[in-house]
C-alpha cells in the first residue's frame, strides 16, 4: 500500500465513502453530507495548514483516507479514518491508520487522539492494534490516545 496526500481528484470518491450507510452508522456526525457541503469542507481542508488528509492506494484502488486534525500549539493531532466500503474486510484498516501514523510522524506529534463511538468495535479493534490506548468515555464515545514519547 502506498500513502499519498489527498488530491482535488479524491474528493468524489471521499464524499461517496463518507456518504455510506456503514460510515454513516459508525460515524460521530452521521448525516448525509450534500456535495456543495462536502465541497466547500474539502476545499478547506486542502489548504488548512493544521489538516493533513493521505490516502492509501494498492493497485491503482482507493482503500481509504486517514485524517489528520492538528493544534501545533502543544503538538497533538485527532485522528480519524475512513476506508472505501469495497474494501471493508479485507484486512486494510490496519496497514492504512499505521502506515499513515508513520508519515506524519516526521511532525513530532506528543499526543495522536482519536475519538471512537462505542458501538464502532472495529475501528476501535484497529486503534488498539496501532498502539492506542483507552483514556476515557461519556455516555456515547470513547477516547483513545497514542504517545508518542
Amino acid at each position: 500500500m502506498k500513502i499519498r496526500n489527498v488530491k482535488l481528484t479524491d474528493s468524489d470518491d471521499i464524499l461517496c465513502w463518507r456518504n455510506n450507510i456503514t460510515t454513516r452508522v459508525m460515524s460521530i456526525n452521521n448525516n448525509i453530507i450534500n456535495q456543495k457541503e462536502h465541497d466547500i469542507w474539502f476545499n478547506s481542508a486542502l489548504v488548512d495548514a493544521n489538516c493533513f488528509i493521505y490516502i492509501g492506494v494498492k493497485n491503482d484502488v482507493k482503500l481509504g483516507i486517514v485524517k489528520f486534525d492538528c493544534d501545533f500549539n502543544i503538538m497533538e493531532t485527532e485522528v480519524s479514518i475512513n476506508v472505501n466500503p469495497k474494501v471493508r474486510g479485507q484486512g486494510v484498516s490496519f496497514d492504512l491508520l499505521s502506515l499513515s501514523i508513520k508519515k506524519i510522524s516526521y511532525l513530532n506529534f506528543n499526543l495522536f487522539k482519536a475519538t471512537i463511538k462505542k458501538s464502532n468495535n472495529l475501528s476501535k479493534k484497529i486503534f488498539v492494534k496501532c498502539g492506542f490506548k483507552f483514556d476515557y468515555s461519556d455516555k456515547e464515545l470513547e477516547f483513545y490516545t497514542l504517545n508518542n514519547k
